[in-house]
């Protein structure tokens, strides 16, 4: 038989039990990496263990949730590199897209 009041929710615990694992992959680089990151640079903080188009499908459902937001695009062989940050950090005014 339960008694008194239930501890307060962890929220740090709850937010990260509503995402999927990948999603929440992709938040903590973007904090510990702290620059606009493509789906193709965060392959390589993964190292290489995840394909492309799964990477891409977690960053754009984060993005239309309002967790990332886009900071600029780049042609890239035939397709277009986009780059996010995360919400409520600032885009720098001199970011450069890595060329390659």
């Amino acid at each position: 038989k339960p008694t008194g009041k239930p501890p307060p929710p962890s929220w740090e615990t709850a937010i990260y039990g509503l995402l999927h694992p990948i999603q929440v992959a992709v938040i903590e680089a973007h904090i510990w990496i702290d620059q606009p990151l493509s789906p193709t640079i965060l392959i390589d903080v993964f190292d290489q263990t995840l394909p492309l188009n799964i990477v891409a499908y977690h960053v754009r459902r984060l993005a239309n949730r309002g967790v990332l937001y886009e900071v600029s695009t780049v042609p890239r062989r035939g397709a277009l590199e986009h780059f996010y940050r995360l919400q409520g950090t600032a885009a720098p005014r001199d970011f450069q897209e890595p060329t390659g």
